[in-house]
């Protein structure tokens, strides 16, 4: 497990002091999510969640966070096939 900044300490703290904070909790849980700590952060929208369903920050985190990793694109190509050759007159 990454170590916790202490910025993210000191909004967790915030946080339990402050649990209806709204735009505070998501503020955490973007930074949770930047630094990997994704089970954290869907914790924390999903308590946003709770507080406030249609919030539109939070439906946006939470789909960010269980989204699957984005890879760079494969540049396979396909091996290149002779054209065939051209048919001779009989």
């Amino acid at each position: 497990m990454p170590e916790e900044s202490p910025l993210i300490k000191s909004l967790r703290a915030a946080v339990d002091a402050a649990p209806d904070d709204v735009p505070l909790r998501l503020h955490l849980a973007q930074l949770l999510l930047e630094a990997g700590l994704v089970q954290d952060a869907i914790s924390q929208v999903a308590a946003a969640l709770q507080r406030e369903p249609g919030n539109a920050e939070a439906q946006a985190l939470i789909a960010r966070a269980v989204a699957p990793p984005v890879t760079a694109p494969a540049t396979a190509q396909a091996p290149a096939t002779p054209a065939p050759a051209p048919a001779t007159p009989a």
